[in-house]
This record gives structure tokens, sequence and C-alpha cells, in this order.
């Protein structure tokens, strides 16, 4: 008598139904010896039907795990997809109109938070400041952003042509920041951030953003360079006059 003739001699009828009725999960001998051990019990009808119903309650129960697990799988994914449609800055279809104040909402949070942050993180030294009346050029260059960047969120998500502009000069003046910290630290940290505010900036400036705020063209070019050259001329004077 082989081994396994042996340990399925322990097994329940329904153990030894599951081995005969999926033979594509075993070896054609474990089959066969299962196959063998329960014509070898001496089970009446009812046995039989007992261990039948049994197989069957399980291949049920199965059935609804995976049915559940896929529903699962279903939902996750279609919530992911409506979150990568939420923020993704590149929509081609013609679904643009619907998504383009959505882009919008995402752009004004991503920017309030990072404005809120910006206070949070620097709130001694903000009130410090007011504290103090002998104020110079620093100062201003320092609240600069603190006070345009949540300002700039709120107006954007109002759908304010003042929110467009104020956060195209936001935009711009942390791009020319980080990349004169890039030229002089040479950091790939700096090159990074400047590379998410290019690129933001470059989103805004999309028709289907721009045609939400009123902003045309000429304006478009004109608020971005005369930005870029304001906020350069800033930092030039700010780091080589003062």
């Amino acid at each position: 008598m082989s081994q396994l003739s042996e340990v399925y001699k322990t097994y329940s009828v329904t153990a030894l139904l599951r081995i005969i009725e999926n033979p594509e999960n075993y070896r054609p001998e474990a089959v066969k010896t299962a196959r063998d051990e329960l014509d070898a019990r001496d089970l009446t009808p009812d046995d039989k039907n007992r261990a039948i119903a049994e197989l069957e309650a399980e291949r049920q129960e199965l059935a609804l795990k995976k049915e559940h697990r896929e529903e699962i799988k279903n939902t996750l994914k279609e919530k992911g997809s409506g979150i990568m449609d939420y923020i993704n800055p590149i929509q081609d279809n013609e679904d643009d109109a619907r998504k383009s104040p959505r882009l919008i909402n995402t752009i004004a949070i991503i920017f309030l938070a990072i404005g809120l942050l910006q206070i949070i993180t620097q709130f001694d030294l903000i009130t410090g400041l007011f504290q103090d009346s002998r104020w110079d050029f620093s100062v201003v260059i320092f609240l600069f952003p603190v006070i345009i960047t949540p300002l700039a969120a709120i107006l954007f998500w109002m759908k304010k042509t003042a929110g467009w502009i104020l956060l195209s000069i936001y935009l711009s003046f942390a791009l020319m920041g980080l990349l004169w910290m890039f030229f002089i630290a040479y950091d790939p940290t700096f090159l990074i951030g400047s590379l998410f505010f290019s690129g933001t900036l470059w989103t805004i400036s999309q028709e289907r953003i721009r045609s939400v705020f009123k902003i045309s063209t000429d304006t478009m070019y004109a608020s971005v360079i005369a930005s870029i050259l304001i906020v350069g001329a800033v930092l030039g004077v700010y780091f080589f006059v003062l």
C-alpha cells in the first residue's frame, strides 16, 4: 500500500470528492488513489449526497468570494480612473469643457495647501516680523510668496481673472527663484521643483484653462513675460545690489 493511500484513508468523503472533481489541480496518481479510496468505502447514498452538498456549498462560497474580490477590484479601478481623470493635466477628448473646471479645482487645492504649509511652517518668523518695524527688501521677498500663494489659489478656485494672473506671477517667482538656487547650489532638488512650477505654468496657459478665466493669448504672454522679467529684476537686485 502506497504512502498516498495511507494519507487518503484519513480524508473525509468531501475531501476525496474535491480531488476527484478537480483533476487539473492534482497529479494523475493522486486522483486515481482518491477514486480507489472512495470506491473502497462502504458509503450509503445519503453519505454521498451529504458530501456532494458540502462540496457544492464550498464552490458557492468560493464563487461568492471571487465575485466580491472582483467587485472590490473594479471599484478600486473605477475610483483610481476617476482620480486620474480628475488630476490629469492632458485631456484631449470632447469632454475637456467639463474636465477643465476639475483641473482648475485641483490646481487651486494644491497651491492653497502649499500656501497654508508656508504659513504654518514659518508662523513664528512671520509673527516676529510684524512685531519688528525694521523691515528691509529681504522681508518683502520673504513675505511675497506667503501672501500671494493662498490669495492666488482662492481667486483661481473662484475662476477670477485676477486669480490666473496672480498664480502666473507666483509660478514665475517660484520658477525663477528655484532656477537661481539651482545655478548657485547645483542641487537637483531645485531643478525638480522648477520642473513642477514650469509644468503648472504651462498647464494653466492652455487655451481650455485660459478660456475659463477670459485670458487672451496676448494677455497670457504679457502676464508671463512681464512676471518673469519683474521677478528676475527683483531677484537680481536682491542678490547683486543689496
